[in-house]
């Protein structure tokens, strides 16, 4: 498998929760229980940093900047 780069397309799947203010544990998104995963496109800047930084492990991942 070829590493990512800037400009390459990631699809996800995930749950976002909260870990802090009381309310640790909390689901605030997920994408888990729809027909399609998440896609775009990394090191484009239209994805939260983290969402782009979780989407690329570090050893599948070509150096860019989210």
């Amino acid at each position: 498998m070829q590493p990512l780069a800037a400009g390459d397309s990631a699809e996800v799947r995930y749950t976002g929760w909260l870990e802090s203010g009381g309310l640790e544990g909390t689901v605030f998104d997920s994408n888990v229980k729809k027909e399609k995963a998440f896609r775009f496109r990394l090191g484009k800047g239209k994805v939260i940093r983290g969402m782009a930084r979780a989407s690329c492990r570090e050893d599948m991942c070509a150096h860019w900047h989210a």
